[in-house]
């Protein structure tokens, strides 16, 4: 057999065990679906018949999404997660390959790699902005992917730099996967740019992760090529009938987003010295905790390379108590704190906001 040389380094994507964990690590929602509505629910999928394929085009979906964004359903689709969707974008254009801004998500990478395209990663700077650059780095480019709100580390990127990137003409991929949390997007935009590609999930605020729903919004002529190299039937039925369910509740995820908000808001103001300002529904912390945290019953997100000393949580329901009380442990177990500025943090000083801090 003959592997395609592409993959050769591959390995099985995995997580840390969460067996027996509070899981902080994977910017879920905090909020199933209400009983309620499973329930009503499960009445309408009782009419769906197994037996046959679901709509090739999730018609249903993006028509609803189209009532609710006033973007027209020929410029939407959908797709199973976002991921299926970056993986598609990677077969639209030509171009020998995409540019990232790193530290980034890192499924743009991996997409890409395994259609042996090469990844230019151009680093954030020093507060984690895009960095004036040469545009001509862009210019024969495949595509630029920008999550906004950024993914790690949550901040948001400046309007200014991201129409100069779409304005070169190069397909640009905004990923506005946490776009709820600010309520900052830029559908808007698709009319002025015929290049920009705009990702969306509903595995974040509308809290579906389970069910792998994503959607993608472009103009016309990007729309005719993409759904003619789409896999049929890529959204199962359930999926696309939850979907829509969610969307007909708007009110119970703008409560659940103000809740996360709030809490992030929170966290952050306690411990602002190790904490970046975040406009997702996580934060990233500079702090090497993750072994002692793993130790102790809880799973967060850790990294390599510029961010090896951070962690990343996301804001979880009745996890907070247990979370700062480790934190407060570790403070007189096992290390020094240190803070974005790198000036060690009194241990008086971060006990004192541990023991302070309580949940609603």
């Amino acid at each position: 057999m003959n592997f395609n040389r592409c993959i050769e380094k591959f390995v099985p994507y995995k997580t840390a065990g969460t067996e027996g964990k509070i899981c902080l690590n994977k910017n879920e929602s905090p909020f199933d679906m209400p009983e309620c509505m499973k329930e009503r629910i499960l009445e309408k999928i009782r009419s769906i018949s197994f037996n046959r394929y679901p709509d090739t085009d999730s018609t249903g979906l993006r028509k609803k999404v189209s009532e609710k964004t006033g973007i027209s359903e020929d410029m939407i689709i959908a797709g199973s997660g976002s991921d299926a969707l970056i993986s598609e974008i990677m077969h639209l254009f030509d171009g020998s390959h995409i540019v990232t801004f790193t530290p980034t998500f890192s499924m743009y990478s991996f997409y890409a790699k395994r259609m042996g395209i090469k990844v230019v990663e151009i680093p954030l700077d020093k507060n984690f902005n895009i960095p004036d650059f040469d545009l001509n780095i862009i210019r024969n480019a495949h595509s630029v992917f920008i999550p906004n709100p950024s993914n790690p580390t949550g901040n948001l990127f400046d309007d200014a730099k991201i129409k100069n990137i779409i304005e070169t003409g190069v397909p640009v991929v905004l990923d506005e996967a946490y776009w709820e949390f600010t309520g900052k997007e830029s559908l808007g935009l698709l009319d002025e740019y015929e290049n920009l590609i705009i990702l969306r999930t509903f595995s974040k605020a509308m809290g579906l992760s389970g069910l792998r729903i994503g959607l993608g919004f472009a103009n016309r002529k990007i729309m005719d090529r993409w759904f003619s190299i789409k896999s049929p039937y890529n959204l199962n039925a359930v999926s696309e009938l939850m979907a829509i369910e969610m969307l007909e509740n708007q009110a119970m995820i703008n409560e659940n987003i103000a809740f996360i908000n709030s809490e992030k808001k929170r966290i952050y103001e306690e411990f602002s010295d190790i904490s970046y300002e975040s406009a997702a529904n996580f934060i990233l912390m500079k702090v090497d905790a993750f072994d002692f945290l793993f130790e102790n019953g809880i799973l967060v997100q850790k990294f390599d390379g510029r961010l090896e000393k951070h962690i990343r949580v996301y804001c979880r329901k009745q996890s907070g108590k247990r979370f700062f009380h480790i934190q407060t442990q570790r403070i007189f177990c096992r290390c020094e704190y240190f803070g974005k500025n790198g000036h060690e943090i009194s241990k008086k000083s971060m006990y004192h906001r541990c023991v302070s801090f309580k949940l609603p």
